[in-house]
């Protein structure tokens, strides 16, 4: 027998059946005996009629043996003897068919105290029979068997039933007492799995190493979850979604000081914006029904901002750091964290330097190392390596419908990768609308931005997009090549990296 489905197994029916089961002694024993007592059923029935399905089956296999042979020799099927071999077949398997009705009408099922059986009549209809679905149909009226597996009645009956009245108890233990305890019904093959996932997912049961904790549980202590929506790199601000969880009000300090409820408080929790390098932010709840969490930080980047201009025979570079840091560079082609030299001022660079290299720094947390081509300033001209990898640092903002469909073709088209994404998604009525929006290093292919556009799209049918992207990634630059000129725009000087 197996714990995971029920066996129906079909016995001779006896001169001598169990008055409760109505099995034979030695399959009553067998019923009794074995571990899995709630995985299996008997069909057995009348031992007065047996004689006669016996009869009938050994003229069901002569008739057969008979259509055998006449298949051996060939012949044809309009013969006499063929046609009247056929009819006589027929007669039998009504025969064999009546006398099975009348003999096997006993289903012995488990219950609360041991085997008990039930009438159980087969019906042939349209020469068809679904023994499965009738005996489901039986049980279903003995309250055996059920198909109500996602009610919270469901659960609450396996938490009584199978748990072995602790809180806790190992999973694979939930399901050998499905199979052994003869009070629980019958149902799905996946009924205590879908059950399990169910109740995970809706934490109210959890699970611990293999074993289930159906809890009641302790309310959870307070959370915090902090998204970039979005980052200006002209200024190094950055607007910030905060989520409370378990909690209504969060209060935050500047830099690595813990806060407490005396804390500055975080007003707007969707669009909470900061220049600020680092920030801790506290979750509390004010009904005080959860206890207080630890403190969660968030911490900035800094990128370098830069200009390339000539003034007089000299061509000049001028650094920002955004939104703050200390910045050092390079002229040579040395690594600017180790032998760069401090920004003080826009500086003249060498006439025969071909790129500057810098980095800025501050509170342990360090910029991308920006390398700046004077040749393409110089010239007015942006050479790319078609065979290198490229990032695409222009941003494109606010594609309404049609540009942000001819966006994805692009996308997809010319094997981009795009990061910063927000997605915007707004009723023609103007009454609703949805955001989406990633983290920063978050990517999506062509592919799947389309089809997550479209989910959302689907969920609001007849709706707007308004689509921005910070910055793609091509696997060559020959890629971003064909992009601009698909697109009919040019490159601009420093905005391209390989």
């Amino acid at each position: 027998m197996e714990a995971e489905k029920v066996t129906l197994i079909i016995t001779e029916p006896t001169s001598t059946p169990s008055s409760k089961s109505r099995l034979a002694p030695e399959w009553d024993k067998f019923a009794t005996d074995i571990e899995y007592k709630n995985r299996i059923i008997f069909l057995t029935g009348s031992h007065d009629t047996l004689t006669r399905v016996v009869e009938q089956a050994a003229q069901y296999r002569a008739i057969q043996s008979i259509l055998t042979e006449f298949d051996a020799e060939r012949l044809p099927d309009n013969d006499p003897q063929r046609q009247r071999a056929l009819v006589s077949q027929d007669k039998i398997i009504l025969s064999l068919r009546s006398s099975i009705q009348e003999t096997f009408t006993t289903l012995s099922y488990p219950s609360i105290d041991g085997f008990r059986s039930t009438d159980c009549r087969i019906q042939f209809q349209d020469n068809q029979f679904d023994g499965e679905t009738l005996i489901r149909d039986t049980l279903e009226k003995l309250q055996k068997f059920t198909n109500d597996i996602s009610s919270d009645t469901f659960r609450k009956k396996c938490e009584a039933r199978l748990f072995g009245g602790q809180q806790t108890a190992l999973w694979s233990e939930i399901k050998r007492r499905a199979a052994t305890l003869t009070t629980w019904q019958f149902h799905r093959m996946d009924a205590l799995d879908s059950l399990r996932n169910t109740a995970i997912s809706q934490d109210i049961w959890r699970d611990e190493g293999g074993y289930i904790n159906k809890g009641p549980f302790p309310p959870p202590k307070t959370e915090i979850k902090i998204q970039r929506i979005s980052r200006n790199d002209h200024t190094g601000e950055a607007t910030l979604k905060i989520t409370p969880v378990h909690e209504d009000t969060i209060y935050y300090e500047i830099g690595d000081t813990e806060p407490t409820p005396s804390s500055m408080r975080v007003e707007a929790f969707n669009g909470f914006k900061t220049k600020e390098l680092r920030v801790r932010y506290l979750c509390v709840d004010s009904k005080g029904k959860h206890q207080q969490g630890i403190a969660e930080g968030w911490q900035n980047t800094i990128n370098l901002k830069y200009g390339v201009y000539q003034q007089g025979d000299d061509w000049m570079v001028e650094l920002k750091a955004c939104p703050k840091g200390e910045i050092f560079y390079t002229t040579n082609g040395s690594d600017p964290k180790t032998l760069g030299a401090p920004y003080e001022g826009p500086f003249p660079v060498p006439k025969d330097c071909q790129f500057v290299l810098a980095i800025a720094r501050k509170d342990g947390i360090v910029s991308p190392q920006e390398k700046i081509d004077l040749i393409q300033h110089k010239e007015k001209i942006v050479k790319l390596d078609p065979d290198k990898p490229a990032k695409w640092k222009r941003p494109h903002h606010n594609l309404t419908t049609r540009a942000a469909f001819e966006f994805m073709e692009r996308l997809k088209k010319y094997n981009g990768i795009a990061y910063g994404i927000t997605i915007d998604v707004q009723a023609n009525d103007e009454k609703q609308d949805i955001s989406y929006s990633a983290a920063d290093n978050f990517s999506l292919n062509g592919e799947q931005f389309e089809k997550l556009v479209k989910q959302l799209q689907g969920i609001m049918p007849g709706s707007q997009i308004f689509l921005s992207v910070e910055r793609m990634d091509f696997e060559k630059g020959q890629f971003l090549l064909d992009w601009v000129a698909d697109a009919k725009t040019q490159l601009s000087p420093g905005e391209v990296i390989q």
